[in-house]
């Protein structure tokens, strides 16, 4: 017997929300109604994220989420936050890979445009996470 195939129910434009706020969905839908499966997400104020979902929250191994004022993120999504991925300044296209918490870059590396390595966030030699100071002349 193979096991039955669930077809999910999709809707266009449905009123929701969840913890990051209000927004319209289009995709995937769980028995409640619910954002579930493939989707998109557009909020009032201009973000947007198209990914999967979970009972209404973001949970994704290779989500998009993108600012109004055009930065975007691509990576994991856990509980509608961040995990690890790749986050890309607009204005000057410099990026940051790493993990994040809480919604900040937490472990990685910044990078320029020209993908040059800036700066190490996060992992410094004596991990304290603080940056390491110049040397004494």
């Amino acid at each position: 017997d193979k096991p039955a195939v669930v077809q999910k129910k999709t809707v266009s434009g449905l009123k929701t929300y969840n913890k990051i706020g209000n927004f319209e969905y289009t995709g995937e839908v769980d028995n409640n109604g619910q954002p579930d499966g493939k989707g998109e997400a557009k909020f009032e104020d201009g973000r947007y994220y198209k990914g999967n979902f979970s009972h209404g929250n973001f949970e994704d191994e290779k989500g998009f989420f993108q600012f109004p004022n055009g930065d975007t993120y691509e990576g994991t999504f856990v509980d509608n936050f961040f995990g690890t991925g790749t986050y890309t300044q607009r204005e000057n296209g410099d990026y940051f890979v790493g993990s994040f918490k809480d919604g900040n870059p937490e472990k990685g590396s910044l990078f320029n445009s020209g993908g040059i390595k800036l700066e190490d966030i996060g992992q410094t030699a004596d991990n304290t996470g603080l940056p390491e100071q110049p040397a004494a002349n």
